[in-house]
């Protein structure tokens, strides 16, 4: 996401900053150098979550019940009064926080009156939109008592904080402590005044801090805040111009893929969101295209995510709060009918919420083998236990083109999958292409 969204002022965006010697975009600090791509040690990805030694995980770790999600969010960030009922027919399940400019109580009364979800700030909080650093002047406890009786009332799905709080603020030039708006100290002391009333806490994170190896023992310490519920993280490779998918801890995926993985693996097993691009964010920027946007979204699924939401906004040169071109809604449309198809046997628990039990296999780094886990290159998949008990399978080709799966464990000889291909069914059972 971008800074905080004030939108309007972003030809203030483009300028590029050093840090340590890696070139970061100050539209949200993604890395711009070859450290896109980056060297570990081949492992296996067993993010809490995903099920190690082969066999399937029976329950998340590290969330309490109560604040797992009852169904898989699909969500569309910062929307006006007047697309709420659009976003609705495409079918999205939740609204994710109230523009600037807009009026809360009548934004909270269109998504009640259209059955949304909301993932807002509290009423009664200020924060800073132009935020200096770490200070606690960014954020204001205006009125507790309107502040108790919102995160009482049970209207709010999960409680917003502050957006990309390690993102620099202007005029810093750097990442790191004391260089964003909150560091991570100062955003649990905020949040245990918050935790308690029974409302999840949602932190959405820059997707490149996640992902920068410079900055990841900085970035774990958000995600190890016991006060944070439900984490999100935010990467537009398309739209930036960046090569993707990527290598990171040995493994190929998109971007949304490993911020899950790595979040997860920080975060004890607690809940994982993705932002998806669904257009150019600035003048300069690439448009995705529907096989691409499937490719990302279907990736999160694969992941273990419990939700994603979709950045409509475009910056410049002239604003709109939906770029989003006819195709990429229709390729909406058919995302979130396969979604509602699947989601009561295999996505979602019926019972208590989050996940089914899955079983993650990442793709090899490369072609010259794979190991443990992991599928071959360029394939990642998953296994997912059924309500009925059956094992579902979901593949992806992670390449631009045509590639050719041949996995024994699996049983799959020359299957064939088209451009960021997705092959899905029950273990068995022939595999279906496409949704």
């Amino acid at each position: 996401m971008i800074r905080r969204l004030n939108l309007l002022f972003a030809a203030l965006l483009d300028r590029c900053v050093s840090v340590g010697g890696i070139v970061l975009n100050r539209l949200n600090n993604s890395i711009l150098s070859s450290h896109h791509i980056l060297c570990g040690t081949t492992r296996r990805m067993f993010i809490a979550g995903a099920a190690a030694a082969g066999s399937l995980t029976e329950r998340v770790r590290g969330s309490n019940l109560a604040r797992l999600p009852r169904f898989y969010l699909i969500g569309v960030y910062q929307q006006p009064v007047s697309l709420h009922q659009q976003w609705k027919d495409l079918g999205i399940n939740a609204l994710f926080m109230v523009p600037q400019g807009t009026a809360s109580q009548e934004w909270r009364a269109s998504a009640r009156r259209l059955g949304l979800a909301q993932i807002r700030y509290p009423e009664g909080v200020v924060f800073n939109e132009k935020p200096t650093f770490s200070t606690r002047d960014n954020y204001i406890l205006k009125d507790p008592l309107t502040f108790e009786a919102d995160m009482t009332s049970g209207e709010m799905l999960a409680a917003a904080f502050f957006d990309e709080p390690s993102n620099v603020v202007d005029g810093s030039g750097l990442v790191g402590r004391g260089h964003g708006a909150f560091d991570p100290e100062m955003m649990s002391d905020i949040l245990s005044k918050w935790h308690g009333r029974g409302v999840p806490i949602w932190l959405n994170q820059v997707g490149n801090h996640i992902r920068n190896p410079y900055l990841s023992e900085y970035m774990s310490k958000y995600a190890h805040s016991k006060y944070v519920d439900w984490f999100s993280s935010d990467s537009y490779p398309v739209s930036e111009h960046r090569n993707w998918p990527i290598v990171h801890n040995g493994t190929l995926s998109t971007e949304q893929g490993h911020d899950i993985d790595q979040v997860r693996h920080w975060s004890d097993g607690r809940q994982q969101m993705v932002f998806i691009e669904t257009g150019p964010i600035h003048s300069h920027g690439n448009q995705i295209d529907a096989d691409q946007f499937l490719a990302q979204a279907l990736s999160a699924i694969i992941h273990g995510s419990v939700g994603h939401i979709y950045f409509t906004i475009k910056l410049s040169p002239d604003f709109s709060f939906d770029s989003s071109p006819p195709f990429i809604k229709d390729a909406m449309f058919r995302l979130h009918r396969y979604i509602k198809n699947i989601h009561d046997n295999l996505l979602f628990d019926r019972n208590i919420g989050g996940r089914r039990p899955y079983r993650l296999r990442p793709s090899a780094p490369n072609a010259n083998g794979y190991e443990g886990e992991q599928l071959p290159f360029p394939f990642e998949g998953a296994e997912i236990r059924a309500n009925d008990g059956r094992i579902f399978r979901m593949i992806l080709n992670l390449q631009s083109s045509p590639q050719v799966l041949r996995d024994p464990e699996w049983a799959i000889a020359d299957l064939i999958l088209p451009r960021y291909g997705f092959a899905h069914g029950y273990k068995g059972d022939p595999l279906s292409i496409g949704i």
